[in-house]
């Protein structure tokens, strides 16, 4: 299969989770997905930063101010790239998708 179709059918399947409300739902999957990622990653940094303690310049190495930043900036950019093809898919008519096909 092209890869131009299966991108169009993916598409119309996102749109169709768009329409029917979903929305919401599918979003709040991505950012569960990413606060659990967040925090596997601050658990692993904190059992590694005795490692990287000689790798640090003027930076404690379980310093809370700079892992509660690290966490809300991939928290913001998982939510962003969960919501930017939603967006794009909300915007599109699904009947132009189908004439494509």
């Amino acid at each position: 299969m092209p890869l131009e179709r299966w991108l169009s059918i993916l598409h119309l399947r996102v749109r169709s989770l768009v329409r029917g409300g979903e929305l919401d739902r599918e979003l709040g999957r991505a950012v569960t997905l990413v606060a659990l990622g967040v925090l596997a990653g601050t658990t692993l940094s904190m059992l590694a930063a005795r490692f990287v303690t000689s790798l640090l310049y003027d930076v404690a190495p379980r310093d809370p101010a700079t892992l509660v930043f690290a966490a809300l900036v991939l928290g913001a950019t998982g939510r962003f790239a969960a919501w930017l093809p939603a967006r794009r898919a909300a915007r599109t008519d699904p009947a132009n998708v189908l004439r494509d096909l």
